[in-house]
């Protein structure tokens, strides 16, 4: 910093904010247990994947195994692209999807997907059952709504 006022001062003000959000985030963590936090992933990760096998109008794009797969669950449908399927997601139901090529286009050229691009929903340790019910639901009706 150059030594002289009032330019000596302007070294910045720390990220208490984020200081204080990774230490209470590690708290959670060792509260809770990594392996607590793992297995509720798991679960509410494989509830997704058989609402998603449920419906065979949508095609699956992550593994089905629940030690394969980190939570990130991508799919299609044949007759919308990815960026409808995601607005109406979000339009009637209030949930939140990524949708397209997902920074990465050659992927999606090898999985056949590049023009319409995937869905993608990415559940956490918070997901709630509820959540998971109202995801089955809106699944539902959007298929018979097509």
């Amino acid at each position: 910093m150059p030594s002289k006022l009032p330019y000596r001062y302007e070294a910045g003000t720390q990220n208490f904010i984020g200081i204080a959000s990774l230490w209470y985030s590690l708290s959670m963590i060792k509260r809770t247990g990594i392996s607590t936090i793992l297995n509720r992933k798991k679960e509410i990760t494989s509830k997704i994947i058989k609402i998603i096998q449920n419906n065979k109008e949508l095609r699956l794009f992550s593994p089905e195994d629940e030690n394969k797969n980190i939570g990130i669950i991508s799919f299609s449908h044949p007759d919308i692209s990815s960026d409808e399927f995601s607005e109406m997601l979000y339009d009637g139901f209030n949930i939140e999807t990524r949708s397209g090529l997902h920074c990465a286009p050659m992927i999606h050229k090898s999985l056949g997907t590049f023009d319409e691009g995937l869905v993608r929903i990415s559940p956490s340790f918070f997901t709630t059952d509820e959540e998971i019910d109202i995801f089955a639901t809106a699944i539902a009706k959007i298929i018979i709504s097509l």
